[in-house]
């Protein structure tokens, strides 16, 4: 009988993809992680500094730099006690290039109402204010980069030693993430060794052997990283994953992102910036070594999370058009907190290029159309697909054309005009399209168009 349990019992754990961990998932509480335990209300803020007088970056660096900051983080938590969940998972979130803490709030709110201790941290040289004389790219980003990976192995040493016991934080179980930047800075502090950051690495040059990177995995904190979650970041090289290191990591990154290429290349496309692997290929690269991972595929987006109209920032997530949130719930509760095995990729079509005013879908440019070029005009459909380059390149600045149609909708998106092109690099075309948005004129009966 006790075999047929215990047979029972194992599948029962195969079919639901995930144990419950005593631990981890509290009994009374199953639906931890995942569902909402808390109220908007019961999210209580603390905002605190992780890292006084810290030395700003400067080439070379120098610990003992004048120019010194203090580190801040938002902390979201509940009153100690409160749905009796005992110690919490942490998850650290960082901000991109020249943001702050604040850009976290409402993500933060929502993850802390599903049983997470959540802290939105301030990275060093963040301020735009702060410029670094004669600043060289391909030099200098890594060790801003390992910069910010040591203030995210301060901000777990104060939040899981000084601070555990407030906050009801476990200790051993750290996620980190963050966006652009900042999710570099999480796979960097959760994968790049100290010995990588201190010493010589020939594919991006010496690194000064300095006291000012001492706090690099202060006491050990790296090893109290769970997961890591990586929003349209990337890696100097694949190969700071150690082929012991078994760290999921869920990767959520748009096929067009113009700043941090979706498989590899330099930041921007930039030659003189940094050779970065983005998640295409850092996700290939944990396949193969049978490491876990989740890969979303935003379809056409660029370098951001969510649409640029429809939504309402202080309703998070209600309103977001971001169907990967509850994959990426799932995958944190399944594979970092509860340590099973999955490796997945899932290609999602998102939406949101529609105008917030329109009370109907928009339309892509499609079908047949009629276009014109210069002075001339075309009265035969053709197929859009089959429009000549040449069609669109206007003689003078004022005669910006391209081909449109409408079709059942109201309104057209025209992504580009090509007299506005960049003519020197194609990533910069898509970096800074400027689109064009028409609907049609109902109180001409030729199906003409004014513009928006």
């Amino acid at each position: 009988m006790k075999k047929i349990l215990l047979l029972i019992g194992i599948l029962a754990v195969k079919f639901y993809g995930f144990s419950q961990n005593p631990t981890i998932v509290p009994d009374n509480l199953p639906g931890a992680f995942i569902d909402y335990i808390y109220t908007v209300n019961e999210i209580l803020v603390s905002t605190e500094t992780y890292k006084a007088n810290f030395p700003r970056y400067k080439s070379p660096i120098n610990v003992n730099n004048p120019n010194k900051e203090d580190l801040k983080m938002d902390i979201y938590y509940t009153t100690p006690g409160l749905a009796c969940m005992g110690n919490k998972p942490l998850i650290i979130l960082v901000h991109g290039s020249g943001g702050n803490k604040g850009e976290w709030k409402f993500p933060a709110i929502d993850l802390a109402r599903r049983g997470f201790v959540v802290a939105s941290i301030n990275l060093a040289n963040a301020d735009p204010s702060y410029v670094v004389n004669q600043f060289n790219l391909k030099n200098d980003s890594p060790k801003l980069l390992y910069t910010a990976s040591m203030n995210m192995h301060q901000a777990i040493q104060y939040l899981t030693v000084d601070r555990a016991t407030f906050f009801s934080i476990d200790p051993n179980t750290v996620i980190v993430g963050g966006g652009s930047w900042g999710a570099a800075t999480a796979l960097h502090s959760t994968f790049l060794s100290k010995t990588d950051a201190l010493g010589y690495t020939p594919a991006l040059g010496t690194f000064v052997n300095d006291s000012y990177f001492n706090e690099y995995n202060i006491n050990n904190a790296q090893a109290k990283i769970k997961g890591v979650i990586s929003f349209y970041g990337g890696l100097l090289l694949k190969s700071f994953i150690g082929t012991a290191e078994n760290i999921p990591v869920f990767f959520y990154h748009g096929t067009n992102d113009p700043a941090v290429p979706y498989k590899e290349g330099n930041l921007y496309y930039n030659l003189l910036d940094i050779y970065v692997f983005g998640s295409g290929q850092l996700s290939n690269y944990l396949s193969a070594a049978n490491k876990s991972f989740c890969l979303i595929s935003a379809k056409d987006v660029g370098h951001q999370l969510i649409p640029v109209c429809n939504y309402q920032i202080g309703t998070f997530p209600s309103g977001y058009p971001m169907n990967y949130w509850p994959e990426m719930l799932q995958f944190i509760k399944n594979s970092m907190l509860c340590g099973n095995a999955n490796r997945i990729h899932k290609i999602v079509n998102c939406t949101g290029d529609c105008d917030p005013n329109s009370s109907v879908a928009c339309r892509m440019v499609n079908g047949n159309a009629s276009f014109v070029s210069n002075s001339t005009v075309n009265t035969s459909p053709v197929p859009v697909t089959s429009l000549p380059i040449v069609a669109c390149q206007p003689t003078t600045t004022n005669e910006h054309c391209h081909a449109f149609s409408f079709d059942v909708g109201d309104y057209v998106r025209i992504p580009s005009s090509s007299s506005l092109n960049y003519p020197t690099a194609q990533a910069y075309d898509r970096a800074y399209a400027v689109e064009f948005w028409f609907r049609k004129n109902i109180s001409i009966p030729s199906n003409s168009v004014m513009a928006l």
